[in-house]
């Protein structure tokens, strides 16, 4: 006779879960269902909590001096501070990614035209508009010699048997006079003075975020890698309630004292 099976729920606790599920596996008389839900709300906390977790990663590279005392940084936040703070990280973390690959592409600009000096794209622009058009080249130095006589070039300078030169009255063709190995530079997107100032401003403003990134640091981990390292292999009531006395003088908020409590005791179960 088969049995209509019956719906039941299990309340365990959590760091005994991964042994429950095994021993229900090990009976046989329980289907195990994953139910997934869907709403609006759950899309927030979904993307809360995996903001949490990249924010975490991304806050866990901070190198902070030890012997510095981060007290004064400690702060109690919201649920929604919380969540702010999280995307935030991520922000500016995204955001010095993408300052330090702009520096690492205009530093390859800079470095390309290193041999030829500044080069101002404004002044080609000036002298295109009076009717003086000018491309830049290199070619190697034994070659230069066979470029004809009809070409109108400058030489710019002679470095590393690479010679530079501005092709004078350049059209948008290539003059049929220069040999295979004359190479045309494509112009900076940038003037390199221009360049080397957003390099500048770029590797200031990466400054701003470490530093801001420290101090959510301090914010988010000293407070509860300090009470870890004085919970780690010492009695929870002997730690804690020192450190919640402490607090109460500090702070009359029963807020902020029971939030305390609650980390202690999480720091206590995860160091066990």
């Amino acid at each position: 006779m088969i049995v209509p099976m019956k719906k039941v729920s299990l309340v365990v606790l959590n760091n005994e879960r991964k042994d429950a599920l095994t021993q229900l596996k090990k009976v046989g008389v329980v289907h195990l269902e994953q139910i997934d839900g869907s709403s609006e709300q759950l899309s927030l906390y979904k993307e809360a909590s995996n903001n949490a977790v990249a924010a975490n990663a991304i806050l866990s590279d901070i190198k902070v001096a030890k012997k510095k005392s981060f007290s004064s940084a400690v702060k109690t936040l919201s649920n929604d501070e919380v969540v702010a703070k999280c995307k935030h990280v991520i922000d500016i973390s995204d955001k010095k990614k993408k300052l330090l690959e702009e520096i690492a592409s205009d530093a390859a600009e800079i470095e390309r035209f290193a041999n030829w000096g500044q080069v101002d794209i404004d002044d080609f622009a000036y002298l295109k508009e009076k009717g003086i058009s000018f491309k830049m080249y290199e070619i190697p130095e034994d070659k230069y010699g066979l470029i004809d006589e009809k070409v109108t070039t400058i030489c710019v300078n002679r470095i590393k048997k690479i010679v530079r030169f501005l092709l004078i009255d350049a059209s948008e063709d290539r003059p049929e006079g220069l040999p295979p190995e004359a190479f045309e530079v494509p112009m900076p997107v940038l003037s390199t003075k221009d360049l080397a100032k957003r390099v500048e401003d770029n590797e200031a403003e990466i400054s701003k975020i470490e530093e801001e990134l420290k101090m959510l640091f301090q914010m988010a981990y000293v407070p509860v890698s300090q009470v870890m390292q004085r919970l780690n292999g010492k009695d929870f009531i002997g730690v804690a309630v020192p450190l919640l006395d402490s607090i109460r003088k500090e702070t009359s908020d029963p807020r902020r004292i029971k939030e305390a409590a609650q980390m202690f005791v999480y720091c206590f179960n995860d160091t066990e």
